[in-house]
């Protein structure tokens, strides 16, 4: 990204986006970027990388029958995080520009479901595209939102710079809403989405979307910390919000306050680290062993987490409570096999030692005869 080129919006057609990219009042610093080098490798990874694993289809042809009933796309998020730093992905998530009700009848139609293995579309105007498999674990390789339920809400309802960048698939622009984020993943810094100190608890607390989507951005720090990149929090010198203060202070003064509620959203976050489901009594079970990614990134954030919050904070909130507990399901049968093995184990182990018992007894018998 070191030949990224910077461009204003006088610079590009806004025919297309002219509509929604007019509403991002919130949005005055954003920047626009051109990269060659971005563009190229984004297109070679969408044509070859699967996103309906019992389909074969690409996320290239996603994008490409989307287009073709005139519903763009962007995408933003960590798929674009990754790809400016060179990095495998294996899920997209993304805005649409069509009205809602027209994705919806797309997704009913028989042949998406097909193609893409399944479609599914809520009322909020949410997407869900294909279906995947990673180490076993099933997931949604294509998310897609409506753009007006995206550009047009405050910024305080995003959560890190590094995850606010979008990309225009048709213009091959690069929008980096807060203005940071690209400096701020090449840089590997965490920096909150708000610049104002007074905007914080604005951030920690909205729920636009969901009910505790403020509480649950304290939980992703450390997907971010934990990251092989190694990510740190911005230095003081370039915020006026002390980042890691900010986001431990608050996970404390939750855990008092609200306990319930921050232990299950990061109760939710550790089983979604190790690939796991969470059962009606919170405990989160693997079908398998987990494999050695899923574990790493586990083990990762365990870390960090542990590391920045204090050993005995950590020690009586997570381990004592179990929160970062898994459990391996095993069937009936395989447990009987397991048993019926130990006893095979076993039997054959005293067989040995009988008949080493009855040898060794034989030639001290053949010895004092002779």
């Amino acid at each position: 990204m070191s030949e990224c080129q910077e461009i204003s919006q006088d610079d590009f057609d806004l025919s297309r986006q002219k509509y929604h990219l007019s509403q991002m009042k919130f949005y005055n610093q954003t920047k626009y970027f051109l990269s060659k080098k971005f563009s190229d490798y984004f297109r070679e990874v969408i044509e070859q990388q699967e996103a309906a694993s019992s389909t074969q289809i690409k996320f290239g042809e996603i994008f490409s029958l989307l287009l073709s009933f005139n519903c763009e796309i962007f995408i933003h998020g960590g798929a674009i995080r990754d790809l400016i730093l060179n990095l495998p992905i294996h899920d997209i998530d993304g805005e649409y520009f069509c009205s809602k009700d027209k994705m919806k009848s797309l997704c009913n139609e028989q042949f998406m479901q097909k193609i893409f293995g399944q479609c599914q579309f809520l009322s909020s105007g949410h997407l869900i595209l294909g279906q995947n498999l990673f180490h076993n674990y099933t997931f949604d390789p294509f998310e897609a939102y409506p753009m007006e339920t995206v550009f047009t809400s405050p910024m305080y309802t995003n959560e890190y710079t590094t995850n606010t960048i979008f990309y225009d698939v048709i213009s091959r622009i690069i929008i980096d809403i807060t203005g940071y984020g690209i400096y701020d993943t090449l840089n590997r810094i965490i920096r909150l989405t708000i610049t104002n100190p007074n905007e914080r608890y604005l951030w920690l607390n909205e729920q636009v979307a969901k009910p505790y989507d403020g509480f649950k951005k304290l939980s992703r720090y450390w997907k971010l910390r934990a990251d092989p990149h190694k990510y740190l929090p911005a230095p003081l010198n370039q915020t006026l919000i002390h980042t890691d203060e900010f986001i431990i202070e608050n996970v404390k003064f939750l855990w008092k306050n609200q306990t319930l509620v921050i232990e299950n959203i990061f109760r939710k976050l550790y089983c979604d680290l190790i690939r796991g489901d969470l059962n009606n009594q919170s405990l989160c079970y693997l079908q398998s062993n987990p494999y050695n990614s899923s574990l790493e990134a586990f083990l990762n954030y365990d870390r960090v987490f542990e590391r920045d919050m204090g050993s005995t904070w950590f020690n009586e909130n997570i381990l004592q409570k179990n929160v970062n507990h898994f459990y391996v399901q095993t069937t009936n049968k395989h447990k009987i096999n397991f048993h019926l093995y130990e006893f095979l184990f076993v039997f054959t182990c005293i067989l040995i030692l009988v008949l080493f018992l009855l040898f060794y007894k034989k030639c001290s018998n053949y010895e004092r005869i002779h």
